[in-house]
C-alpha cells in the first residue's frame, strides 16, 4: 500500500509553489505564532490567538476558525503516515515548526524541509522540538535558553532562530529588543516612511525573523513609542515584556538572558 503523505506549507504562497511543483496533499499553515501571546495547550492557545489576530491584524470575526482551527483539526484527526514540514530556519517558521511537531505526534514520519535541505526528524529531534515549544510558551525565557544549550547536533539549523527569539528581550544597553534596535537605527538614518522602513528591515533581516509587513509594522509602532519615552508592553513568547522595569533582559556582552536581580 502506498504511503499516505501530506505537505504542510508555511503560508499560502509556499502552498501554491508546492502545488505548482506537482505536490499533492498540500495544506497551508497560516498562523504567526512568533508574534503575539502564546499558551502551551491548544484550547487556551486558539482562544487567545483568535482575539489577538482580530485586534492586532484586524482579522474578520470567524476567520481564525476557518483559517487556522479547522485545518489544524483536520491535520490532527486523520494523521497520514508521513508529513513534510516546509518551514525555513527563520524565527517565524521555527516557532510554527515546533508547535506542529508537538501536535503531530501521531504521525509516524515527519520530514523538515528548508530552503537548503530536507531531513527526517528522529525521535530525539521531535522530543527536543516538543520541549522547546513548551519552553517558548513559559514566562521564564531561561528555560528555553537552557534547552538550546542541550540541543542535539541534528538541530543546529534550528538554533539560530531561538537565539533570535532571546534577543527580542530588552537589551541591558539600549533597553530595546533587537528588532526595535534595527528600526531605531533606520529612523536615525532618516528613513521615516513605514513602507521604506519595512523594505529596509527586510533587506537587512538576513532571514532571521521572517516577518511580513504586519509584524514589522508592529515593531515600528513599538519603536516609535519607545523613542517618545512612552512605556510599552508586548508579548515575547509566553512572557509579557515591559519597556520600563523589565523582568528579563538580554545581555549582549555575555549573550545571555538575565533577571532583574542580575541572575542568569
Amino acid at each position: 500500500m502506498d504511503t499516505v503523505e501530506i505537505h504542510i506549507a508555511s503560508g499560502d504562497v509556499e502552498a501554491e509553489r508546492l502545488i505548482r511543483t506537482g505536490r499533492t496533499g498540500v495544506v497551508a499553515w497560516r498562523e504567526a505564532l512568533a508574534d503575539g501571546p502564546v499558551r502551551p495547550f491548544v484550547d487556551d492557545l486558539f482562544a487567545l490567538r483568535s482575539r489577538f489576530v482580530a485586534t492586532a491584524y484586524g482579522a474578520a470575526q470567524g476567520s481564525y476558525q476557518a483559517m487556522v482551527v479547522d485545518p489544524f483539526v483536520e491535520l490532527t484527526s486523520l494523521p497520514p503516515q508521513r508529513a513534510h514540514l516546509h518551514f525555513d530556519t527563520d524565527l517565524f517558521c521555527c516557532v510554527n515548526l515546533m508547535f506542529l511537531v508537538t501536535h503531530l505526534r501521531k504521525v509516524p514520519e515527519l520530514v523538515w524541509t528548508t530552503s537548503k535541505e530536507s531531513s527526517p526528524l528522529s525521535l530525539l529531534d521531535r522530543v527536543f522540538l516538543h520541549s522547546c515549544w513548551h519552553a517558548y510558551t513559559q514566562d521564564d525565557p531561561r528555560i528555553l535558553e537552557g534547552l538550546v544549550e542541550q540541543a542535539p547536533p541534528s538541530m543546529r539549523a534550528f538554533l539560530p532562530a531561538m537565539q533570535t527569539h532571546l534577543e527580542r528581550f530588552p537589551s541591558t544597553i539600549s533597553g530595546m529588543g533587537r528588532p526595535q534596535e534595527i528600526i531605531d537605527e533606520l529612523l536615525d538614518r532618516g528613513i521615516d516612511d513605514d513602507s521604506a522602513l519595512i523594505s529596509a528591515f527586510m533587506a537587512i533581516d538576513e532571514n532571521r525573523y521572517g516577518w511580513g509587513d504586519m509584524q514589522i509594522r508592529r515593531e515600528i509602532e513599538w519603536t516609535r513609542r519607545q523613542r517618545e519615552g512612552l512605556s510599552i508592553t508586548r508579548d515575547v513568547g509566553g512572557c509579557t515584556v515591559r519597556s520600563q522595569n523589565p523582568v528579563w533582559q538580554w545581555d549582549p556582552s555575555r549573550r545571555i538572558i538575565i533577571g532583574v536581580d542580575g541572575s542568569s
